[in-house]
């Protein structure tokens, strides 16, 4: 920490860490262990800390997990491949979402597409080359 450290920085550290000077960091435990010795602020700051660790000792438990607890539940967990799930999962699916709509749209489009004639399938191929418009006539009783 800095070379100046004051008693806010104490007590942040004593916030961050608790009051046991094993658990403050190494960088800053002999410029916090001189500030307790030389301020009385500081030696307050450390015994409402202390006082407070030792509250929540009491009323936390210290309950250990049952022997065996961690093994049991990743025995129970599902057993799935990485590469398997990758590729059924994240790739397909989606894939198979976003084509869905291409695949009904033409489906309903086979279906209900009406018959044309001859007449009007040579009409849009005449529309898409001006040169064989020619060949076609406009009705005057329209």
């Amino acid at each position: 920490m800095k070379p100046n450290f004051d008693e806010h920085q104490f007590e942040a550290l004593l916030d961050r860490h608790g009051a046991a000077s094993a658990d403050w960091p190494a960088e800053v435990r002999s410029q916090a262990l001189e500030m307790l010795k030389s301020s009385p602020e500081a030696r307050r700051l450390h015994a409402d800390a202390q006082r407070l660790d030792d509250a929540l000792d009491d009323i936390l438990p210290n309950v250990a997990p049952p022997l065996g607890l961690r093994t049991r539940i990743v025995a129970n967990a599902p057993q799935r491949d990485a590469w398997l799930d990758w590729l059924t999962v994240r790739i397909w699916r989606p894939v198979a979402l976003a084509s869905l709509p291409l695949v009904l749209g033409f489906a309903f489009g086979a279906n209900f597409a009406d018959d044309t004639t001859d007449l009007e399938d040579q009409l849009l191929v005449a529309f898409a080359d001006a040169d064989s418009l020619e060949g076609f006539t406009l009705a005057e009783d329209i």
